[in-house]
């Protein structure tokens, strides 16, 4: 089968090399998506490492197993890194703190398209000449991915050298960038903003204040981006605006609120960017907290919102009420929507029979797909 495939991926617990090499083409890059500990291997974990890099074409690396792979902190991973010329994406997480300057010294002068930096547990400082190592490699390379997880600025950081990171970070024509648990302090506060021409942004688990949050989704409004992720994320009302603000004046085609929770007036102003936007074709609201009085604003502004074409309200505590709301909106569009997910309503089976046959009677709803919480259903009962 290899050699229908240019990359072979090897997870956790695949380390033979000698069985690797079997089943490896010529043409074959292997992608490692673990990296063992001295129990995993049969020689030496020092041997090993420099065998590997001779004897295959590592094109992925990853060390991100909560401290426990590899032995070391990460120290023979990190100094097998200049032994593979081949290696074009890097995920790093959970590295012994005295390593990390080597990774991104390697990052600096590297040929990677895909880089994940960052940390479940410690932070990950990014210094000034740390900053200096990411602004060189964005403005060389083609970068593909860049994904931080757990990161913050160090305090006293030389503030134009930072600005520079983030401007490299929002030129960048990458596919994705996700920002995960990031702190920000007073990086932001005299930064100009530019378009992010990143086509993907996730904004994960990141405390924004609502001056922050204005800077970043302002990027959004004249860049490249067309899928952005709001994820477990806790926004202000004017947090909300700015993010309304992004979603209404930007070429943003897909949206994705999750475990994103805000009250009604942070939904009204949603709604109106809804139905403003002009590019926006899919919207995916799941485990937002979305109540029928909620739910009751986004409806109204899909009636009018002519280019949204799929709509998934997953995971909420929507009622038989607020369900019908919906459905009755978007069957009365003038425009088609090619699909409506209503998944986890706390209705009950037979509330969830008639929401679908009301959907199948809208010509304007080519697919509805209801299915129902019995266990939200009966909690809610008391309410």
């Amino acid at each position: 089968m290899a050699k229908f495939v240019s990359v072979v991926h090897a997870h956790d617990g695949v380390f033979d090399l000698d069985w690797l090499e079997r089943i490896l083409t010529p043409a074959n890059a292997l992608a490692l998506q673990a990296w063992p500990s001295d129990v995993d291997l049969s020689i030496p974990i020092q041997d090993w490492g420099p065998q590997l890099a001779r004897r295959m074409r590592v094109s992925h690396l990853s060390f991100a197993d909560f401290g426990l792979s590899g032995g070391s902190g990460g120290g023979h991973m990190v100094t097998l890194l200049p032994e593979l010329p081949h290696l074009r994406s890097l995920n790093v997480e959970e590295l012994d703190a005295e390593f990390v300057d080597d990774v991104f010294d390697f990052v600096c002068c590297s040929k990677l398209t895909r880089l994940t930096l960052g940390s479940y547990s410690v932070p990950v400082v990014i210094t000034t000449e740390r900053a200096l190592a990411l602004t060189m490699w964005l403005k060389r390379e083609p970068v593909h991915l860049l994904e931080l997880n757990h990161c913050s600025f160090e305090e006293g950081a030389h503030l134009p050298t930072i600005h520079r990171l983030l401007d490299a970070v929002c030129r960048s024509p990458m596919e994705s960038l996700v920002l995960t648990n990031m702190t920000f302090d007073s990086e932001l506060s005299t930064w100009q903003p530019i378009p992010i021409a990143s086509r993907r942004v996730t904004f994960e688990s990141t405390p924004l204040s609502d001056t922050q949050a204005a800077l970043l989704f302002r990027g959004l409004c004249k860049g490249a981006t067309t899928h952005l992720h709001v994820n477990d994320m806790k926004l202000t009302l004017p947090g909300m605006a700015s993010l309304s603000v992004a979603i209404a004046d930007s070429p943003l085609q897909v949206v994705t609120v999750e475990l994103t929770t805000m009250d009604g007036e942070g939904w009204g102003c949603v709604a109106k960017a809804i139905a403003r936007s002009k590019h926006l074709r899919e919207l995916y609201l799941l485990r937002t907290g979305l109540l029928d009085c909620d739910v009751a604003y986004i409806a109204n502004a899909l009636v009018n919102a002519s280019s949204v074409r799929v709509v998934h309200v997953v995971g909420n505590a929507i009622r038989f009420a607020g369900a019908v709301a919906l459905v009755q909106c978007l069957g009365r569009r003038r425009h088609a929507l090619d699909e409506l997910k209503m998944e986890g309503l706390a209705v009950s089976e037979d509330e969830a029979a008639v929401l679908q046959s009301m959907a199948d009677g809208f010509p304007m709803l080519k697919r509805c797909v209801v299915t129902t919480n019995v266990a939200m259903h009966v909690a809610m009962q008391s309410f």
